[in-house]
Formats: structure tokens, sequence, C-alpha cells
């Protein structure tokens, strides 16, 4: 399986935790710390949620568009 995500993470995706090494899947789950480990295809890195707003909170006109 590492192979696996290694080569997810190589194509520019991020696996985002908390401090814990559990998998954040959600912007706003009020349970979790708001501090985070960013695991990129070549590291990690530390971050921290400062301002955060769900998809039902974002209008549809501010929603990422399409890529092509």
């Amino acid at each position: 399986e590492r192979g696996s995500v290694q080569r997810v993470l190589e194509r520019g995706f991020v696996l985002v935790r908390d401090p814990a090494g559990r998998a954040r899947t959600n912007v706003n789950d009020p349970k979790r710390s708001r501090a985070l480990v960013l695991r990129f295809a070549d590291g990690e890195a530390p971050a921290t949620i400062v301002n955060s707003k769900s998809d039902k909170e974002v209008p549809p006109f501010e929603r990422q568009g399409r890529l092509l």
C-alpha cells in the first residue's frame, strides 16, 4: 500500500493528518485539532487551520470551477 500512496502523492495530492496521525477528511470537525501535518511526495510540513468554510457554507459560485 505504501507504494500506491506514494504514487498518488507524486501526482500532486497531499495526505492531511492531525498530530496524532489520524486522517482529516473534512474541514470543520470540531472534535479535531486545528493543527495538521501535510504529507507531500517528498516529505511532511506542519500546518494550522486559521479560517475554514465547508462546501455547505460556500456559495456555489465561489467553489472551485473546472480545471480545463
